[in-house]
């Protein structure tokens, strides 16, 4: 979505979208202008049912969506500046996804050349290898530098966090937090919290910690595992390699196991 110097590119004023009697979003209402906003929640949160909102694939049971403050339900016309990309996508059986792609952007208004080339060059990013991935978010980073809104919807903590530190947050269909992730991330921190070692010598690595401040309590949850607790995950992070050095333990892996959208939910839904 592309800039605009006097409205936000997206609004939502107390959007509601009732599915018979199921709820799929539930009095949303909020802006968002310019960069990169990760779209988070787990599955059944009501992302899908927000982008269908936003491209007029579902009209609102209630409240309004704005695209650069026209309603687009009586204007099409912000869709002309929209690029979207869908969960999953149906192709004609006769048409290649290279024909696909390609009619798409002669629609748009590009040449045969123009479209055949874009297309090629769409397809050969798409993909979930590592490479594409990085192309992908790379691709996005820069949008979002150049001032495009961009939306972008997932339930990976960390895929989001390789691209944005604004996020919409929803649960239930309701949106549960909206900012800067680091500022939430940041509170989390300050509750309980697991690293969870891998290493031959789990006890040796054990006694090493507990004089440590940041750390609360350790305990073993299988051979070779060594789970430290904690209050205060940046601390403890801190003192880490300094203590595993002075150990001269080998360590072969760390995780940290609360660190997913699954503990940054219950958090902020008041649970553990």
């Amino acid at each position: 979505m592309s800039e605009d110097n006097k409205t936000p590119s997206v609004i939502l004023e107390n959007v509601s979208k009732w599915y018979g009697q199921v709820m799929g979003i539930n009095d949303i209402s909020l802006a968002i202008e310019g960069g990169v906003t990760g779209i988070l929640g787990p599955n059944g949160a009501g992302k899908s049912t927000l982008f269908k909102l936003l491209m007029g694939r579902l009209k609102p049971s209630q409240g309004n969506v704005k695209l650069f403050g026209i309603d687009p339900w009586s204007d099409t016309s912000p869709y002309r500046r929209i690029g979207y990309v869908s969960e999953s996508e149906r192709l004609y059986d006769w048409m290649t996804a290279q024909d696909f792609v390609s009619t798409l952007a002669r629609l748009h208004g590009m040449t045969r050349e123009e479209a055949n080339a874009r297309a090629e060059h769409v397809l050969d990013l798409h993909g979930c290898d590592p490479i594409a991935r990085t192309s992908i978010m790379n691709v996005i980073r820069e949008l979002g530098s150049q001032g495009k809104t961009v939306l972008v919807s997932s339930h990976i903590l960390e895929e989001i966090e390789r691209i944005t530190e604004q996020i919409v947050i929803l649960h239930n269909g309701r949106l549960l937090a909206l900012g800067n992730l680091y500022a939430i991330r940041d509170l989390l921190d300050k509750h309980p919290h697991r690293i969870m070692i891998t290493t031959d010598e789990p006890r040796k690595l054990a006694s090493a910690f507990i004089g440590e401040e940041p750390v609360y309590g350790v305990r073993f949850p299988e051979e070779g595992k060594l789970e430290i607790q904690t209050n205060d995950l940046s601390a403890a992070h801190s003192v880490l390699p300094r203590v595993i050095v002075d150990s001269k333990v080998s360590v072969s892996r760390i995780d940290n196991p609360d660190d997913n959208l699954e503990s940054l939910l219950g958090y902020l839904i008041g649970g553990t």
